[in-house]
C-alpha cells in the first residue's frame, strides 16, 4: 500500500472511482483501476515541455501510460510505476548491400547482395533477410569478391534471380 506522502488520490471523471496513484518525478498518464479511463492529474503539467520529441508507451504489466523522450540511440524504457520493461512502438530497419564495385564515369555497379534486419528499439533483432543476386549479363570482379567474399561462381549457381 502506498503511503500518503508518496501518493495522491485522483477521482475518475468517467466512473467516479477514487484512485491512489504514486507520485512521480516526471509526469505520467494515470489510468483508472476500475474502468481504465485516463485520469486527469491534479498537478499542473508544463505542456510546453512535451512536444514531438516525446511519446507515450503503455506498460503491458500495470497498464500505466508512460510519457518518454525519444532517443536517437537504442534505449530500453522502464515503467515509472512498476519498473518493468516498456516495449517501444518504434522499430528500425537496417539495410546492407554489396555491389560489383563503385560507380565510375564508365559504368555503374551491379547489386550482388542485399540484406536487412528489423530491430526493436531495445536492440532485439525481430527479422533478418539476406539475398545474393544472380548475375545477369555481368560478372563479379575478383577485386569485389575480396571485399565481400561473394564469388561469381557462387552467385551464378546459388543466388536468386533479380526480376525487374
Amino acid at each position: 500500500m502506498l503511503s500518503e506522502s508518496e501518493s495522491f488520490i485522483v477521482k475518475c471523471s468517467k466512473c467516479g472511482t477514487k484512485n491512489r496513484v504514486k507520485k512521480q518525478k516526471s509526469p505520467v498518464i494515470y489510468q483508472c483501476a476500475k474502468c481504465s479511463s485516463e485520469l486527469v492529474s491534479p498537478f499542473k503539467i508544463d505542456v510546453a515541455s512535451y512536444n514531438s520529441e516525446n511519446f507515450i508507451i503503455k506498460c503491458e504489466k500495470c497498464g500505466v501510460k508512460n510519457r518518454v523522450k525519444k532517443q536517437k540511440t537504442l534505449v530500453v524504457y522502464q515503467c515509472s510505476i512498476c519498473l518493468s520493461k516498456l516495449i517501444s512502438p518504434f522499430k528500425y530497419v537496417v539495410f546492407d548491400c554489396e555491389t560489383t564495385g563503385l560507380p565510375s564515369s564508365k559504368s555503374n555497379p551491379h547489386l550482388v547482395q542485399l540484406a536487412w534486419s528489423v530491430i526493436e528499439s531495445s536492440g532485439e533483432v525481430i527479422k533478418e533477410e539476406n539475398y545474393v543476386v544472380k548475375p545477369d549479363g555481368y560478372s563479379i570482379p575478383k577485386s569485389s569478391t575480396q571485399v565481400h567474399g561473394i564469388t561469381d561462381n557462387y552467385a551464378k549457381n546459388l543466388a536468386y534471380p533479380c526480376a525487374m
